[in-house]
């Protein structure tokens, strides 16, 4: 399901949107009502941050009012925050501030639209809700790519393709951090190797050190023990290992 957040500081116009949006859900170009709802319209950012911290699996459809009175959180930092933890995300930029167009851009957190309250909202809004709805439809019908969530800082995470994963390395004198090694990035992420083994079934712990992800094996030499990645990196299969990956290997 799609998920709405309404984020604005004027209790008529958040009003107003949410009944635009809830209007639209139920009645729109298709034969049936779009499976979404508004999971949470407030006036508070922190009620924002708190939502997207909470529900970072889900994908999401945002209606942020840049400029909040008296608050020193602004709806860009919860666009930002939003790209942070979110995998899917529409955001729709909603101000009577027309200048602050270029600062959205200048932050790169791509929105859908930016809607000017002091022009007619409502065919405005009804177009992006129909347009996240179908991008959401795409989303969700395509080949379906596994994600892993990495903590790098205590409250800080990031998202990474399971697919880009090459390998896990201990790091020797840290036993609070591993290291993660990916096409695209090299990050000491807070764990071990233990848990993070149990992450997904194509992680496999070659070694007392290692974990390597089973997709991106290259070759397999079981009479040298050792196997090598397609980023070239060679790990050393322990001898009470190697049982195991022949019957990996058998499966697959």
């Amino acid at each position: 399901m799609l998920k709405v957040l309404i984020l604005e500081d004027n209790n008529l116009q958040r009003k107003t949107i949410s009944q635009i949006v809830q209007n639209r859900i139920m009645i729109n170009n298709t034969d049936k009502s779009y499976d979404m709802e508004i999971a949470i319209s407030t006036d508070n950012p922190v009620d924002a941050i708190n939502y997207v911290e909470n529900h970072r699996e889900e994908m999401v459809l945002a209606f942020l009012d840049i400029d909040l009175k008296n608050k020193q959180i602004n709806g860009l930092d919860i666009a930002e925050h939003i790209r942070q933890y979110l995998r899917f995300a529409e955001i729709v930029f909603v101000t009577t501030h027309q200048e602050l167009m270029p600062l959205t851009l200048r932050k790169k957190v791509a929105p859908l639209d930016f809607i000017d309250k002091d022009n007619n909202m409502t065919d405005q809004i009804r177009e992006c809700v129909d347009i996240a709805y179908e991008h959401y439809q795409k989303e969700i019908s395509g080949p379906s790519k596994s994600t892993l969530t990495y903590e790098i800082m205590n409250g800080i995470y990031k998202q990474i393709l399971i697919e880009k994963i090459y390998s896990f390395e201990s790091i020797k004198g840290n036993n609070r951090h591993i290291k993660l090694i990916a096409e695209d990035a090299v990050a000491t992420i807070i764990g071990n190797l233990r848990d993070i083994e149990q992450k997904n079934e194509e992680f496999f712990r070659c070694n007392r050190n290692t974990v390597i992800n089973l997709i991106n094996i290259e070759q397999i030499d079981l009479n040298s023990k050792i196997i090598k990645l397609k980023n070239s990196s060679i790990y050393n299969i322990s001898t009470r290992k190697i049982k195991d990956i022949k019957k990996i290997l058998k499966s697959r």
